[in-house]
This record gives C-alpha cells, sequence and structure tokens, in this order.
C-alpha cells in the first residue's frame, strides 16, 4: 500500500470525485470529512499563516483506498507548537476507507503516514465517534490505545417510527402557543443561504450574545460570526448544495428573524450546528418552542432519522432524549524542538484480500532502523513516539488471510 501527500489546492480538487465515490461506499464516513466539509474548511482556514494542508491519500493496486484530511497548525504565542490535525472543524470526524479492504490495513497505513509526516509536535484527532470502525481500531492497536481517550457526549434524538417527538421538556408547547399568539411567529425553512439567511443567522448570534454577556455576565460567549475564518467557513458550507445545510426559523409577519437553529445533513442524520434568538424575545423561551416545531416538521415529512444535537452535556440538551452518543480523541506527542524521524523501509506490498478477509499475523519483512534519533534514546516520549511507529509498521506488514 502507498501514501501520497496532497498539498495545494489543487491537488484537494483534483481527488473530488475519488473521494466523493469513497465516502458513498464507506458507511463509516463522517459530515465534517467529506470533500465538501475539508474544501470549505480550507478555503476559509488555507488563508491564514501558519496552516498548511497535509491531506493523506492511500492507495493499493493503483486504486484510492483510504484518504485522512490532514493540516498542520500552530498554535500558541512565546512557545508556538505544530500541530497534526484534522483538516475540518466539526462534531465528528474521522478517516474514509473503502470496504474491499480490511480497515485495520487502511487505517495502519494512513496513521504511519501520518506519524512520518515532518514539522509537527502534536498528533491532534479530535471528535472521532465511538463505536465507529476506526474508533475501534484505536482502540484495538496497542500502540494508538495509550493515545485514545473519552472526549465529549453527543445527544441524539431517534426520529424513524414516532408520530409525535418522544420526549418533550416541561410546557415547551405552552411556550410555542404563547409564542405564536403574542408574537405571531411563523414557522419557515431555508435551505441553503437562500434570503441571505446566514447574515441573518450570524446578527441574530451576535445581539443574543451581547445579551448574554451584558445582562448575565456570560464573559466566556463568542459568536463565530466575529471570526473572519469561521465565518468564511460557514458560507462555503451554505454554499455547497451536498452539505444539505437547512436554517429553521421563527419570524414575525414583517420578516423579523427572532429564532433560528442551523443544521447540515449526511445520509439520514440532521447535524444541529448553531442556534440563537434575539433579546426582545428572551423571556418567550424560543429555543424550546422552536426545537419542538423543528422536530413535529421532521416526523411529519420524514426527512431524518435523527437528530443530532451536536457535541456538549448541556442539561437543556438531555430534556429532549436519554439517548447520545460519545467521541473520542487520539493525541500524540513528539518532544518540542526535535528533528522528524527518518523515512520509513517500506513495507511489503499487500496483496488484494479476499471479501471479509481478517489481519492474520506474519513475521516482519523489514528491520526497524538502525538507531534512534538522540532525544528517542534520552526521552522516554520519544521511545513511546518510536514504540508507537514500530507497532504500526509491523501491522502494516502483516498479510491478509487467504
Amino acid at each position: 500500500m502507498e501514501s501520497e501527500i496532497l498539498r495545494t489546492t489543487a491537488q484537494l480538487d483534483a481527488v473530488r470525485e475519488v473521494w466523493q465515490e469513497l465516502d458513498r461506499r464507506d458507511p463509516a464516513s463522517e459530515f465534517y470529512t467529506t470533500w465538501a466539509a475539508s474544501r470549505a474548511w480550507w478555503e476559509a482556514f488555507g488563508r491564514e499563516t501558519g496552516v498548511e494542508l497535509r491531506v493523506i491519500v492511500a492507495t493499493h493496486n493503483g486504486a484510492t483506498v483510504g484518504i485522512l484530511p490532514l493540516a498542520l497548525e500552530t498554535r500558541g504565542g512565546k512557545n508556538p507548537r505544530r500541530v497534526l490535525r484534522f483538516a475540518g472543524h466539526g462534531d465528528w470526524m474521522g478517516p474514509v476507507a473503502a470496504p474491499s479492504l480490511p480497515p485495520a490495513t487502511v487505517y495502519r497505513s494512513l496513521i504511519t503516514a501520518a506519524l512520518d509526516l515532518p514539522g509537527w509536535d502534536l498528533l491532534d484527532l479530535d471528535n472521532i465517534r465511538r463505536g465507529s470502525p476506526f474508533a475501534a481500531h484505536c482502540l484495538a492497536d496497542p500502540a494508538l490505545n495509550p493515545h485514545f481517550a473519552h472526549r465529549v457526549e453527543h445527544p441524539v434524538i431517534g426520529l424513524r417510527g414516532l408520530t409525535t417527538p418522544a420526549q418533550v421538556p416541561k410546557k415547551a408547547r405552552k411556550y410555542r402557543a404563547r409564542a405564536v399568539r403574542e408574537l405571531g411567529l411563523r414557522f419557515t425553512k431555508h435551505p441553503g443561504d437562500t434570503d441571505g439567511i446566514l447574515d441573518r443567522l450570524a446578527r441574530l448570534h451576535r445581539l443574543e450574545k451581547e445579551h448574554l454577556v451584558a445582562e448575565h455576565g456570560r464573559s466566556e460567549r463568542h459568536s463565530w460570526s466575529e471570526s473572519p475564518a469561521r465565518l468564511g467557513h460557514y458560507q462555503a458550507l451554505f454554499a455547497a448544495p451536498e452539505t444539505g445545510a437547512m436554517t429553521y426559523c421563527y419570524e414575525t409577519r414583517d420578516g423579523r428573524l427572532l429564532a433560528a437553529r442551523s443544521t447540515f445533513r449526511h445520509r439520514y442524520t440532521l447535524l444541529s450546528w448553531t442556534s440563537a434568538y434575539h433579546p426582545d424575545a428572551a423571556a418567550y423561551r424560543l429555543g424550546k418552542a422552536l426545537q419542538l416545531d423543528i422536530l413535529d416538521d421532521l416526523i411529519a415529512t420524514g426527512e431524518a432519522d435523527f437528530f443530532d444535537f451536536g457535541a456538549g452535556r448541556y442539561p437543556w440538551k438531555f430534556e429532549w432524549t436519554d439517548a447520545f452518543d460519545t467521541s473520542y480523541r487520539l493525541r500524540i506527542e513528539r518532544p518540542h524542538g526535535d528533528p522528524a524521524p527518518p523515512s520509513p523501509a517500506p513495507a511489503t506490498p499487500i496483496p488484494q484480500p479476499e471479501p471479509l478477509a481478517e489481519d492474520a499475523g506474519g513475521p516482519a519483512t523489514a528491520n526497524a532502523p538502525a538507531r534512534l534519533p538522540g532525544w528517542a534514546r534520552s526521552l522516554g516520549a520519544g521511545r513511546l513516539y518510536w514504540s508507537t511507529r514500530r507497532a504500526l509498521k509491523r501491522g502494516l506488514r502483516k498479510r491478509p488471510a487467504k
């Protein structure tokens, strides 16, 4: 198995069709690491100083069998670090792999290529779904397991087969009835960026933030619209038809926006992205009322089987559901300031496996590097890094069972 590193926008655009086809074939692929989402992120953040593209493409017998979209990012002030991270931003991330090969084979190739990249101090892959093949691989691999830790909960509502929301917060229906009666609200839906909804949502989000800071002392609050890069990211996502962007709103009869929640679609799941309300209507609890209308609409139209609230264990999310998924984080340190490791010895080519073949043990066909750099001989972190790298390469040289 071979790997190629994509470093330019032109190279990223050239693999669009291959990436999208691989995404369609991989049932475990995630929305925020699809081609469209990664391209939108790179369009916005690629202009930032200190951000470089490092998309890893694994091929076997000339065919693309795996993609791990990464980027190098500089973090920190006085003591900056180079972080190798997903080339994207969102609640669920992960590689994409062809189902024609054992997932472990593809994942080992991608991770080994990532470890061999020069110039990074920290490998930090966040928001990996519990129960995904990639999470299972990281837990089962002795080299990755010590670096793989639980991250946060993601509440989700199952909608299939329902005629009404199964779990509704107390008084949510009363809040909705009062808001409609006293404010004359209309429930509206805006696909993509129709009617300039993203700009309207950005203004509403800033108003909510200013209200929370001034009236409730919530100094930690910020608005995504205040960051040019983040705003550009979402503008690109809203412009791409394949993201399925949809904004659900409460508007007055004269078109004034009082509450909104935006989502993206991935297969049969709606992924909640952001929400906002107007401070003038804070007493009406429009967030609960709007969420109830969203669920009623999804049940009536059958447009989604799941509504994912996104990462975070906020109590209000669990008023709507008892079900939740969880995410993990893969974090591997390389001692700061040390040189990149030497290029690995080439692994024995992997033959095309039979369908459903499992990895089988076998002797290694190449030796480990004859000597380690100074930091690896003297530092425990270096020994841990190299043990991880060697274990991954041993796994790569295992041949599938026949």
